[in-house]
């Protein structure tokens, strides 16, 4: 039986160092991001990070120097069986909509480079 697909929205891979802190800003810790999607993400942290929680996450996509600061609600924490730290799922709380944009204009252009 295959395992029911949770996502809203389809998600790309996007190697990216990004920072995370909690909502307040405060004690910016270095995370690497694996995927992206217009409301979520999945990254490495080096710590757990409980569900139902909340952070703030800034990041800059590829080749786009604007950093994107975000509110994230924690969904998913384990601990990574290959790579040091934890697989952590967010989704977006709060986002501005040019951010958004600029999610949805990443990828659909890798999208269209891999047609």
């Amino acid at each position: 039986m295959a395992a029911e697909e949770k996502r809203l929205h389809f998600r790309k891979f996007l190697r990216a160092e990004a920072s995370i802190a909690d909502v307040l800003g405060n004690t910016w810790t270095a995370i690497n991001f694996l995927d992206i999607s217009r409301s979520g993400a999945a990254f490495i942290s080096p710590s757990a990070l409980a569900p139902g929680s909340s952070r703030t996450v800034r990041f800059c996509l590829p080749e786009n120097p604007k950093r994107i600061s975000v509110i994230c609600k924690i969904v998913h924490c384990a601990e990574h069986p290959y790579l040091s730290g934890y697989r952590v799922g967010v989704e977006f709380a709060r986002i501005q909509s040019d951010d958004v944009d600029l999610i949805d204009g990443y990828i659909a252009q890798t999208n269209a480079a891999a047609t």
